[in-house]
């Protein structure tokens, strides 16, 4: 998929940036999903698992699965994840 062609995925990330803006937890997780998945913006997994992590730390249980799923699948290692929650 070219994602910049795709004019409805860039309506939702400009939504959803606005919701996140206003520290909605769900609204990182969205914008990390479109980046996982390349749905409107270049796939991206760090950015993804960052977007996921902020959603985590506001309370989305959810958004858990996802940094799980993100690992089981090779898509972040190990070493980067504790990174991220200061292990």
């Amino acid at each position: 998929m070219d994602y910049n062609d795709n004019k409805e995925y860039k309506q939702a990330l400009k939504y959803f940036k606005k919701s996140a803006d206003k520290g909605n937890p769900a609204a990182f997780l969205e914008i990390g999903s479109m980046y996982a998945t390349e749905e409107g913006v270049e796939k991206d997994y760090k950015k993804a698992l960052g977007l996921y992590m902020k959603s985590s730390e506001q309370g989305n249980v959810e958004s858990k699965k996802f940094i799980e799923d993100m690992f089981a699948k090779g898509e972040v290692k190990l070493k980067v994840l504790k990174k991220l929650i200061n292990y």
